[in-house]
C-alpha cells in the first residue's frame, strides 16, 4: 500500500489488511467509515471459482481525500480466463442511505437493507448505467465509488451495484459495498493467454455539501473520461423538435399495407410530399417549431409487425411512385430548414434487412464490406435529402465499443449529419451523439423519466445534446382525460419548458406553441464552480447558440 505524502494527508486514515480488506476511520473522531467486512477487494467468480479465474497484483494508493485500488492482471495461462468481481466494502452506514440513479438524469434514491441482505437494482455498464459509478450517502457524508477501465479496449461490459451483502459478510454487522462484476458478460472471453489488463477503482469520501459532494466523489472518473474520450465533438442545437409520425402501428390495416397516417389526406403512396410539407410549415406559423423529424418515413411492416421500425427507412420509398417522384420537393424542404432542421428516424439501424416486410434480419456488423455499403445506402439518400439529423432507432443491439466507432466512421463520412441514438446510451457515445430520453411516459418508466437536469451528463459532457420525448398520450393520461380527447396545448407547451429549462431538447409528439422554448446550458447551473471545467469550445458554442435563438 502506498500513504499519502504527510502534506497530502487529509481526515481520513485508510489501511489495508494482510486479507486485502480496506479500514478508512476519520482521523480526529477514530469513527469508522469503512471497516473490515470478510469481503476481501477482490473475489474470484465461476462455478470452478480462483482455478477459472487470473488473481491480480493488487495496489492501494492512499490520497488526500479516499484511496485508489490498482489490479493488475496477467495472464501465462494457456486458456482464456475469467476476471472475477471487485468490491469496496464494509460501508458504516446505518440500513437506509441514499444512493443516485445513474440509469436516469442521478436523481437521489433511497436504498433500505431493513436488517437484511439487500442486492436489489443494479445495472450493467454499457448498456443501462451512464457511468460505471456509484455513490452512497449518509448525512452529510458522501462516498463515491468509480472504475476505470478502457472500454473500447477491453471490450465488455461490468456490472455495478450498491449491496448489503449477508451471511459471512454481516458477521460484524450489518454493512453496505459497491461491486463491480467484471465477468458480467457470459458470452465475454475474458482475460486471453498471455493478456495484461490493468483496472482502477477509485473511492473519494467528501462532507459539507449534501447536494454536490457526490460530483467531488467523481472527479478521478470525469478526469479519466477526458483523457479517453475527450469533449463533445458536435454543436448543440437548443431548439425543439416536432416528430412527424408518417406511419404507425395503429394505422395498419390490409387497405393500407404500410400505415401510413391519415391516408386519405396525406399518404405519400398517393400524394407523394406536398401534404405533409404542408403540414410542417403550419406547424411551424402555429407553433413556431422550426426542426423536424420525421419517423416511419417508409411506412411499417405489416406481415412482420415485430421488426418495425424497418432498417429500409429511405430505401423503402422505392416501391412507392408517388413518394419515389415526390423525392425532390422533400430535398427541396429539407434544405430550406437548414442545418439540424429536418431529420429521419432511422427504425432497427442496426438490424439489416434485405427485402422488404421479410422475417430475416441480421445483426449489423460494421466490418462486413456487405452490411456498411447497405447500411451507406439508406444515409446516402437521406443525405440527398438534406437530412441533417439521423435518428439511430436501437442501436443499442451493437456493443457500445462496436457503436462507438461505427458513429465515428458515419460522422467521418457524413459530416453534416448529426446522430441521435436512442435508447440512452453510455457518457462516451454522447460525445459523438445526441442521446434521446422520456420525458413523460408510464408507471413502468417512471425511473427514467426526468426529474431535473441530466446531472452526470452536464459533468461529464457539457454542451451534450439530450432530447427527451413528450408524448400527447402520456400528457392525457397525468390530466386524467380520455385518449379520444386531445392533448392541452398548455400542458404540453408546460412540459417542453420544464424540459428546456432542465436542459434536454423537447422532441413533441404533439401540438403545442414553442415559441422562446430554447433547452438551456443546464451544466452552467447543475455543476459547482469548484469543480467545473474551463470551458470547453463546443460548450461555449453550445451556450452562445442558445443565446442566439433566445434573442430572435
Amino acid at each position: 500500500m502506498t500513504a499519502a505524502t504527510d502534506d497530502a494527508r487529509g481526515r481520513l486514515q485508510v489501511q489495508l489488511n494482510e486479507k486485502a480488506m480496506m479500514s478508512v476511520r476519520d482521523r480526529a473522531s477514530g469513527q469508522a467509515i469503512l471497516a473490515p467486512n470478510q469481503q476481501a477487494l477482490w473475489q474470484a467468480s465461476g462455478l470452478d471459482g480462483a482455478a477459472g479465474c487470473v488473481q491480480p497484483g493488487i495496489e492501494v494508493r492512499e490520497v488526500v481525500d479516499g484511496f485508489d485500488v490498482t489490479y493488475t492482471y496477467h495472464n501465462d495461462t494457456g486458456a482464456p480466463k475469467r476476471l472475477g468481481t471487485l468490491y469496496v466494502g464494509g460501508v458504516q452506514f446505518g440500513p437506509i442511505i441514499r444512493s443516485r440513479v445513474f440509469d436516469g438524469d442521478g436523481r437521489e434514491a433511497l436504498l433500505d437493507h431493513a436488517d437484511k441482505p439487500f442486492f436489489g437494482g443494479g445495472n450493467l455498464y454499457p448498456g443501462g448505467l451512464y457511468s460505471p459509478v456509484a455513490t452512497l450517502r449518509e448525512s452529510d457524508l458522501t462516498i463515491g465509488v468509480s472504475l476505470l477501465y478502457p472500454v473500447l479496449e477491453y471490450k465488455h461490459p461490468v456490472f455495478v451495484r450498491v449491496e448489503s451483502p449477508g451471511g459471512v459478510y454481516r458477521r460484524d454487522g450489518a454493512n453496505w459495498q459497491v461491486m463491480f462484476r467484471l465477468d458480467a458478460d457470459p458470452s465475454a472471453p475474458g482475460i486471453l493467454p498471455g493478456e495484461t489488463r490493468t483496472y482502477t477503482v477509485t473511492c473519494r469520501f467528501a462532507s459539507g455539501d449534501p447536494q454536490f459532494d457526490w460530483l467531488r466523489t467523481l472527479v478521478p472518473y470525469r478526469d479519466y473520461f477526458r483523457k479517453a474520450y475527450g469533449h463533445v465533438q458536435y454543436e448543440r442545437d437548443p431548439r425543439p423538435i416536432r416528430a412527424v409520425e408518417v406511419a404507425n402501428s395503429s394505422a395498419l390495416s390490409k387497405a393500407n399495407p404500410r400505415g401510413f397516417t391519415y391516408p386519405e389526406q396525406r399518404s405519400p403512396e398517393v400524394f407523394g410530399w406536398e401534404p405533409w410539407i404542408d403540414t410542417m410549415r403550419a406547424a411551424t406559423a402555429q407553433t413556431d417549431v422550426r426542426r423536424f423529424m420525421l419517423v416511419a418515413p417508409t411506412g411499417m411492416f405489416f406481415e412482420h409487425r415485430d421488426l418495425n421500425y424497418p432498417f429500409q427507412f429511405t430505401s423503402g420509398w422505392k416501391q412507392l411512385r408517388a413518394a419515389r417522384f415526390g423525392l425532390a420537393t422533400l430535398s427541396r424542404f429539407g434544405k430550406e430548414l437548414g442545418p439540424g432542421g429536418f431529420g429521419l428516424w432511422w427504425g432497427r439501424c442496426a438490424q439489416v434487412m434485405q427485402g422488404w416486410d421479410e422475417a430475416e434480419w441480421t445483426l449489423l456488423d460494421p466490418d462486413n464490406a456487405a452490411h456498411r455499403a447497405m447500411a451507406f445506402h439508406e444515409l446516402d439518400l437521406a443525405q440527398a435529402l438534406h437530412a441533417s439529423v439521423v435518428g439511430l432507432d436501437t442501436i443499442s443491439r451493437l456493443p457500445a465499443w462496436k457503436a462507438y466507432h461505427w458513429l465515428k466512421t458515419l460522422r467521418a463520412r457524413y459530416p453534416e449529419m448529426k446522430f441521435v441514438v436512442e435508447p440512452l446510451g453510455a457518457d462516451f457515445l454522447h460525445t459523438l451523439a445526441a442521446s434521446y430520453v422520456y420525458g413523460t411516459g408510464t408507471a413502468a418508466q417512471v425511473r427514467r423519466i426526468p426529474t431535473g437536469p441530466f446531472l452526470l451528463a452536464d459533468f461529464l459532457n457539457p454542451g451534450h445534446e439530450t432530447w427527451a420525448r413528450i408524448d400527447a398520450t402520456n400528457i392525457k393520461r397525468e390530466a386524467g382525460l380520455a385518449q379520444h380527447e386531445s392533448a392541452p396545448e398548455h400542458l404540453v407547451r408546460r412540459k417542453a419548458v420544464q424540459l428546456a429549462n432542465w436542459g434536454y431538447v423537447p422532441i413533441l409528439h404533439a401540438h403545442a406553441d414553442v415559441r422562446g422554448v430554447f433547452a438551456a446550458p443546464s451544466w452552467d447551473l447543475s455543476i459547482p464552480v469548484d469543480i467545473r471545467e474551463l470551458v470547453s469550445a463546443h460548450d461555449d458554442a453550445a451556450r452562445q447558440k442558445t443565446n442566439e435563438h433566445a434573442a430572435q
